[in-house]
């Protein structure tokens, strides 16, 4: 199994019971107007910011990326909003000038959003008057 398949099964596993929106976002909002967080294998991060987690394999790399998925859905109810289905990334990484020492870097990215708030009816760009962003929830 390869490690984006593990993942495309740990994700069906985790939707099972979960109400998925049927659209994929768009740009920085989810159709609740709320901002989508950005998820890479070391948990949640502002955008533009690395992620503080890279792995030696593609197994390891889902496994943290799903824990810490886990971690952010816990307790958490609402619909799970996708603005960009994980995915799983490598890169070749040379230690040094000698071939021998290249070696490959794994992660995972994607972006969500779990939130009880309603889908708000104007254009997908505007934010919903609900949420304020500043305090980081529904208003």
């Amino acid at each position: 199994m390869t490690p984006q398949q593990l993942l495309d099964h740990e994700m069906s596993v985790f939707e099972l019971g979960r109400a998925v929106h049927a659209e994929q976002g768009d740009y920085a909002f989810a159709p609740t107007g709320e901002p989508y967080i950005t998820f890479c294998c070391g948990g949640p991060k502002a955008e533009g910011e690395r992620s503080t987690v890279l792995c030696t394999t593609g197994i390891a790399a889902v496994r943290y990326w799903m824990a810490e998925l886990e971690k952010y859905a816990a307790g958490r109810k609402g619909v799970l909003y996708w603005r960009e289905r994980p995915l799983v990334e490598f890169a070749k990484v040379k230690y040094s000038a000698v071939p021998e020492n290249e070696f490959t870097i794994w992660s995972v990215y994607g972006r969500l959003l779990i939130s009880e708030l309603p889908c708000i009816q104007s254009a997908k760009h505007d934010k919903n008057p609900k949420y304020d962003a500043r305090a980081g929830a529904a208003a």
